[in-house]
């Protein structure tokens, strides 16, 4: 499981030792900077004995740490030599500046019992690389400094013993945590895969319901120009077909007539076919999954959905438009096409089919500051106050059994709150609904 979970999260994990080097360089350099200007202080300025030390040591110990940081800062790869520089500088440089002191020192022993701690410290630290290498390693360095000190310090045996205890718990309590930490960043990641994928899903499965519920329409908005397409290509060709025949028996101001009857008879067809094509477009839009857009130009969007939806809406409501020229939002095109195609869908379902002349469905967009207002509402029934507290709840639907899946607003509404909007409801028991959608806008001054 352990060698799952790192080729799994080997990338993130990665990323997270580069970071965690260059914490643990950047504490180094500053610890032992802060240690460079007190021994230039109390012990240059102050002269005080204890802090006589070595400054030729300190000020190359602290040229190293800045190349290390430095090296941090700069590597993306290949930083596990940082850490063990921990085990390899820092053990060291603590072991030489007690060795120092032990020739003036009161009581040699508890100098020696003092870098223990450091030696601890310096332990926890390696913890932060996330490899049980170097917190192993680090241990063993301070096992084998602390030993040689206490040594020259003349301490027992049995202290000895309990230095090397106390390393290698403080090193196993820190791999174990170390491990742990993985394993929770391996969970996180794998719930976190798992729920986008099955976000993804989800979303394809609302658009494919939303298609499916006006399949039936666009296949008759596609019939009609197709048809007359077809008329208009029959009647040109048997038109041309006669040509010869008038040519030998008609004036050539009648032919003239008759070419351009059939000039016109293929402008119609044209004009059909364009029908077509801006159909299958708008089809093609919706039909994908998602794009890599991250911007959208609404009354583009906006104008593709109710060519989309227009054969639902026809029969039950007359559409108005108030398109009012509005900035670019931050979303993905096809995703405010989706959450668009569900509102006019659902707009046209709340009014019952009959009197299109009557009811109707409005579209309206504005610019408000730093944002854009979309609004989708309709003279239908209206909803209850009851039912708007669950309107935005998945599998939440008022339509009878398989004519709806209840995740058309839940999946707007996630669509537009992670795009940094807003969407809400205002509804009027017999007088109809509106949703008001407001999104983040690029440049309020740049507009469309």
């Amino acid at each position: 499981m352990k060698k799952t979970l790192v080729t799994d999260l080997s990338e993130p994990l990665r990323k997270e030792r580069v970071h965690t080097h260059q914490r643990i360089a950047l504490v180094r350099f500053a610890a032992v900077g802060i240690f460079f200007v007190l021994e230039l202080v109390l012990g240059g300025l102050f002269r005080l004995p204890e802090w006589r030390n070595d400054w030729w040591f300190f000020g190359s110990y602290l040229a190293l740490t800045a190349v290390f940081f430095w090296l941090a800062k700069r590597l993306r790869r290949g930083t596990t030599f940082l850490g063990l520089a921990i085990a390899f500088v820092d053990v060291p440089a603590v072991f030489y500046l007690q060795w120092m002191t032990l020739p003036g020192s009161p009581s040699p022993s508890g100098v020696a019992g003092f870098t223990i701690g450091i030696y601890v410290f310096l332990v926890i630290l390696a913890t932060l690389a996330l490899d049980k290498r170097i917190i192993w390693i680090t241990a063993l360095s301070g096992v084998i400094f602390e030993v040689w000190l206490q040594t020259l310090a003349g301490v027992g045996t049995g202290a000895m013993v309990a230095s090397f205890l106390l390393l290698s718990l403080a090193a196993a309590a820190s791999v174990y945590a170390s491990n742990r930490l993985v394993d929770l960043v391996g969970h996180v990641a794998r719930d976190y895969e798992e729920r986008k994928r099955i976000e993804r899903q989800l979303l394809l499965a609302d658009k494919l319901s939303s298609m499916g519920q006006i399949i039936a329409s666009v296949a008759h908005e596609i019939n009609n120009p197709l048809a007359y397409v077809v008329v208009n290509v029959d009647l040109a060709k048997a038109a041309i077909d006669d040509l010869p025949k008038r040519l030998v028996r008609e004036t050539s101001q009648e032919v003239e007539v008759r070419t351009l009857e059939i000039a016109s008879m293929l402008d119609a067809a044209v004009n059909g076919a364009e029908r077509l094509r801006f159909l299958v477009t708008d089809l093609r839009k919706m039909s994908r999954a998602d794009d890599d857009a991250h911007e959208a130009e609404v009354i583009g969007v906006i104008e593709s959905s109710i060519s989309i939806a227009q054969g639902e809406i026809k029969e039950r409501a007359t559409l108005e438009r108030d398109l009012q020229p509005v900035p670019n939002v931050l979303m993905s095109p096809m995703r405010l096409s989706q959450v668009m195609l569900n509102l006019l869908v659902n707009a046209a379902q709340a009014i019952p089919p009959g009197f299109a002349d009557v009811n109707r469905v409005r579209v309206r967009t504005f610019a408000n500051g730093t944002s854009v207002v979309i609004e989708v509402g309709d003279t239908g029934a209206g909803i209850s106050e009851e039912t708007r507290e669950r309107l935005f709840e998945p599998f939440f639907t008022t339509k009878p059994a398989g004519e709806g899946t209840g995740l058309g607003l839940s999946i707007c509404h996630d669509i537009i709150t992670q795009a940094g909007g807003t969407i809400v409801v205002d509804s009027t028991i017999g007088k109809g609904t509106t949703f008001r959608i407001t999104l983040p806008t690029r440049a309020p001054a740049s507009i469309n």
